[in-house]
């Protein structure tokens, strides 16, 4: 995504700053996914990386693992050590850190390119050239998604939100630029992937409970210590539990809903994005983010 629209090969978009981007390329790299479920268990999925396009809406098999209910996932930008430094010719043809083209490699010292953004930015129109090659061993940064989702019938589908605009929060882009290595922009461009860039779609309500069930928290984000409120209307579902995660996965608060309409005092937690799901019978029926500032 580009803010709330799809993010289209050369179209412009408008980042926070108000200046103007298209892009041609956005590639990175996904290792060492780790799974947290079933009551805080933790999972890594065994020798998997992904060479991502942003330009795809990519399906990815992840393996076979024994997991009910995902709480939370979390992955690397980049390529782990040793493997950032081995030789790239040994991998098959089709695997993800054999030779691309363009290439996603910078040489055998520095390794992989984690992160390779190209296209045009500028003030008014994107007009001057623009890239970001990110890579190095000290810029290899984890983010950990709170997300909520059960196996159904042998399969667990993990849907992820990518807003590439986060991508360009600090980033000075009213005349282009081009930052190939491990500091400025590229540093900048890491961080804000680490920090903003990737979320879990919001869950809507199943097609069953669209005219039975009503989430709402606010204020969303809660400002300055400020606490929230959550609004929820249940009709005709029993055996109902609100449950907030934190973004490891942590079950922080869970409460039983025994009536038609609730209105629930959030507790008041440390800052960061939090899950506040609904369940019954471990079926998630509504899900939605909440941001402690």
């Amino acid at each position: 995504m580009a803010g709330n629209e799809n993010l289209d090969l050369n179209s412009e978009f408008t980042i926070s700053n108000g200046d103007k981007v298209s892009l041609d390329r956005c590639e990175y790299y996904i290792s060492q996914i780790e799974f947290t479920h079933d009551g805080g268990q933790v999972t890594q999925a065994s020798n998997v990386w992904l060479l991502v396009d942003a330009f795809d809406q990519e399906i990815n098999e992840l393996g076979v693992y024994d997991i009910n209910q995902l709480e939370a996932i979390s992955f690397y930008i980049g390529v782990q050590m040793p493997h950032n430094m081995q030789d790239l010719t040994v991998w098959p043809s089709d695997h993800p850190l054999a030779p691309q083209n363009p290439s996603m490699h910078w040489g055998w010292a520095s390794g992989y390119r984690f992160l390779a953004i190209e296209g045009l930015s500028g003030t008014g129109s994107a007009d001057y050239n623009f890239e970001v090659h990110a890579l190095g061993n000290d810029l290899y940064y984890e983010q950990s998604i709170p997300v909520s989702a059960s196996a159904n019938q042998g399969e667990l589908n993990i849907t992820i939100d990518a807003n590439y605009m986060e991508a360009f929060n600090g980033i000075a882009t009213a005349q282009g630029g081009i930052t190939h290595g491990d500091f400025a922009d590229a540093v900048i461009m890491l961080e804000n992937f680490r920090d903003a860039v990737f979320s879990q779609s919001v869950l809507g309500i199943s097609e069953k409970y669209q005219n039975e069930i009503s989430m709402r928290i606010a204020p969303n984000p809660a400002l300055g210590g400020e606490s929230s409120r959550l609004l929820l209307k249940v009709n005709n579902v029993s055996n109902a539990e609100i449950q907030i995660m934190d973004i490891t996965g942590k079950l922080v608060y869970s409460e039983i809903i025994s009536s038609t309409v609730s209105n629930i005092n959030l507790p008041l937690e440390e800052p960061g994005a939090y899950l506040i799901s609904l369940k019954q019978d471990y079926q998630v029926l509504v899900s939605e983010k909440w941001i402690v500032n």
